[in-house]
């Protein structure tokens, strides 16, 4: 049975059945006495192969559920067996006193038989200057224990003091970094590393590893990168990193010495097909195989390979008497049967969906990467589906993934598929709620809040609105802001998502602005004390009034000759002698008394408040008094003074019937054009 076990034959084995049933039908007080013989070893062979036994180890017999170890409180186990046996000297006498007692002793303990956890630590650079930061990297720990590896391993404890306290822990094997003074070159420092495992109880390892602090020239650091996996499918690719490896030395030479090159490396030798270790296979920081060349190397299988890197000490410190010194470092390339030859991805904000064929396997463990096409991948998903989606993608990044596929113990790989997870697919929404519409001179609201995030929450609105690119005017979710003149803005909202990435997107709208006073802005020609007028004499001065303005503004004035009024048509040339400009009082309005044609000549005429100062009329936001005419100027002739006996009667000039009828008509016209606009 303990070699079923050595073999990786399971429980399931037949030979393995017919085994453990013969014990439980033989067992003592169960049909048989196998348990009265006495032979100890028979005993420990017995109890090493039930605890060997894969994929659990055996702690009942599967035939009638029997605790073979403690027994039932009925039928005795091999714990009770044993300790029966005990002799008055407190040993057992098989084979000698002490070859019995180690086996009882090792049968009577089960924590004898979980298997030790490994303490495995590599120190670069060793030797080091003092001072000089060294990485200590405890990813060669593991667990002898079959189906345990490092992820069993629960605690890394550092001892840099070699007393005994442990000053630096972690929970996972973390690269920590230390460094020695050293007073007086050269030092040695033993670092002790301790494992713990996740067995109840809870057992440990320590290795100690001594560091050298020495003087100039130190060797280089080999870095083979790796564990490397890689695909037998046509289009895979392998490439072998050892561009990580360093000279401690880098940048320096022996001091005085004018004519020495700097200590670098300078050479990478490759040994590919494994012991005996010649590094003639290949040369170079970095090896990239296509399919071709890593197959005149690899078949199926794990390989063994390592990097033996050269530095040039003979000539940057000739007076060490040092050759050039060299560092190896070992890892292994993982090739698999390619079987899943096209693997698809679609990304997405934060996932992936990956895609590939069915070829029938029980499951497809999901292989995933940060590092690159051959390294650093871990499964971290198992679905028999064709296609799995995985959360949790870094945005900003590229990320590796493979799928293997798993039918009973055959296993096979795809090729890699990199994906880039453009972080604009995580971008916000932003919405600037509009258009809007508002009047000159008073707030307008402006509402963010439709804008939505696929990342977190918003957590900045940044307002343009005066549309010069800068968000910089106004900030927050609803803010106000208000235009003086009337006319069609654009404006635009940046909004900011909270999340690492810090991802934005803009929006943009209209604010359409007018001039509100009752409806409109209102002008009107009037007399000084600013009662409204449309009909002057010869010379009389012309006034106006109004509302609806911004407050003391200064806007464009044009008297102008009557005219039919169009949307947007160039305003008339203005009258000789009349007004340019006016401003308005701190409500708005053109005050009583505005003076806009000191002395009027005979005509029709419109009056208009370019609001814009385009030159142009704008029927939404000008203000005019036109089309009626606006307001006339007539000439009325002075009567003749006629003597009639000691006094001076002046005479009334006579009109005929056809001047009555057009004198009524045109105040008629007057009237009714004052009746409109006051209506409209």
């Amino acid at each position: 049975m303990v070699q079923l076990d050595f073999c990786g034959a399971t429980t399931s084995d037949d030979r393995w059945v017919h085994c453990e049933r013969w014990f439980a039908d033989n067992w003592k007080d169960v049909g048989s006495d196998w348990l009265d013989t006495g032979n100890v070893y028979a005993y420990y062979a017995f109890a090493k192969a039930m605890r060997l036994s894969k994929p659990n180890a055996t702690v009942t017999f599967s035939s009638n559920n029997f605790d073979w170890y403690r027994g039932d409180g009925i039928t005795m186990g091999l714990a009770e067996k044993i300790s029966d046996q005990l002799v008055a000297s407190s040993s057992w006498d098989y084979y000698g006193p002490n070859l019995g007692t180690a086996w009882c002793v090792v049968i009577l303990k089960p924590v004898l038989f979980a298997e030790a956890p490994v303490a495995c630590f590599d120190a670069n650079p060793n030797p080091s200057y003092p001072n000089m930061s060294i990485s200590f990297d405890p990813s060669c720990s593991g667990h002898y224990e079959a189906g345990k590896d490092i992820h069993n391993l629960t605690l890394f404890e550092w001892d840099w003091g070699n007393d005994g306290a442990y000053d630096n822990s972690t929970t996972t094997p973390d690269v920590v970094t230390h460094s020695f003074s050293c007073p007086a070159i050269p030092c040695t420092y033993p670092v002790t590393l301790r494992v713990t495992d996740d067995n109840t109880p809870a057992r440990t390892a320590t290795y100690v590893m001594n560091i050298l602090i020495t003087n100039p020239p130190h060797p280089p650091v080999a870095r083979a990168d790796g564990p490397y996996m890689v695909s037998l499918c046509l289009n895979d690719t392998l490439t072998l990193d050892g561009s990580g490896s360093y000279d401690p030395n880098e940048g320096v030479h022996e001091d005085g010495c004018s004519i020495c090159p700097n200590d670098t490396i300078t050479a990478w030798d490759w040994d590919i097909t494994g012991a005996p270790w010649d590094y003639t296979d290949e040369s170079g920081s970095v090896i990239a195989f296509d399919h071709a060349g890593y197959l005149a190397y690899f078949s199926a299988g794990s390989h063994d390979i390592g990097l033996r890197v050269t530095d040039n000490t003979n000539a940057s410190y000739p007076a060490s008497g040092e050759p050039d010194l060299t560092d190896e470092d070992f890892t292994v390339v993982e090739v698999y049967d390619g079987c899943i030859c096209e693997l698809s991805a679609t990304v997405g904000c934060q996932y992936v969906t990956l895609s590939w064929d069915d070829v029938g396997a029980d499951n497809y463990k999901i292989y995933q990467s940060s590092r690159g096409v051959n390294t650093g991948f871990e499964d971290v998903a198992i679905t028999n589906n064709t296609s799995k989606t995985m959360g949790s993608v870094v945005m900003g990044a590229t990320t590796y993934y493979r799928i293997m596929a798993i039918t009973g113990t055959d296993e096979c790989l795809s090729e890699a598929v990199a994906v880039y997870a453009d972080p604009e697919l995580c971008k916000p929404t932003a919405d600037t709620g509009g258009p809007y519409d508002g009047c000159g001179g008073k707030p307008v609201t402006l509402n963010g809040s439709g804008s939505t995030a696929q990342v977190g929450t918003i957590v900045a609105w940044d307002w343009d609105l005066d549309n010069d690119g800068q968000y910089d005017d106004a900030f927050g979710e609803t803010v106000q802001w208000t235009w003086d003149g009337a006319g069609t803005f654009s404006i635009g909202l940046n909004v900011t998502s909270s999340d690492s990435l810090t991802l934005i997107d803009e929006a943009s709208t209209t604010v359409e602005i007018k001039l509100c006073g009752f409806g409109e802005v209102i002008v009107e020609s009037a007399d000084i004390s600013g009662a409204a007028k449309d009909v002057f004499q010869t010379g009389d001065s012309v006034y106006s009034v109004g509302s609806g303005y911004v407050a003391t503004t200064t806007y464009d004035l044009y008297v102008v000759e009557t005219t039919a009024w169009v949307d947007g048509m160039t305003i008339p040339p203005r009258v000789a002698g009349t007004k340019t400009s006016l401003t308005t009082d701190g409500s708005g309005n053109i005050s009583a008394g505005t003076p806009i044609w000191m002395s009027s000549s005979e005509g029709e005429y419109d009056l208009v408040v370019d609001v814009d100062g385009n030159g142009q009329y704008d029927a939404l936001t000008d203000g005019l008094d036109g089309g009626v005419p606006g307001f006339v100027v007539i000439d009325i002739p002075a009567c003749p003074s006629v003597p009639v006996g000691p006094d001076t009667i002046t005479s009334v000039p006579t009109i005929s019937p056809i001047g009555t009828i057009l004198l009524v008509g045109l105040l008629g016209i007057l009237a009714m054009g004052r009746i409109r606009r006051r209506f409209n």
